[in-house]
């Protein structure tokens, strides 16, 4: 089971990026996302789904989508998750880019 301390602290990194819950996951949001953490979109679904495991919650994943069985197969390879989550905790710890900040600077 994935570590509560490495997915709260994920959650926290991403409240302060964020300013808490206004990732909508909108095209400007994954293109500044990837331009100030390097994290391309797969890789925030990836993190969803594993938010939502972590949570009990379905991650609404369909076997017939190839796509989704490939995260079903990383869901369940424990050790890719955690190897997958220490890291992207590691990019969002470096950076301190906060969305929305230069517009309000």
């Amino acid at each position: 089971m994935v570590s509560d301390s490495l997915m709260q602290t994920i959650v926290d990194e991403l409240q302060r990026i964020w300013l808490g819950d206004c990732f909508e996951g909108a095209k400007d949001q994954y293109a500044w996302l990837y331009e100030h953490y390097g994290t391309p979109e797969q890789d925030d679904v990836k993190w969803q789904c594993a938010l939502s495991a972590w949570m009990d919650e379905d991650p609404d994943l369909e076997l017939a989508d190839p796509a989704d069985r490939e995260l079903i197969a990383f869901l369940s390879d424990e050790e890719a998750m955690q190897s997958f989550l220490a890291q992207l905790r590691e990019q969002y710890r470096r950076g301190n880019a906060v969305w929305g900040a230069e517009e309000r600077a």
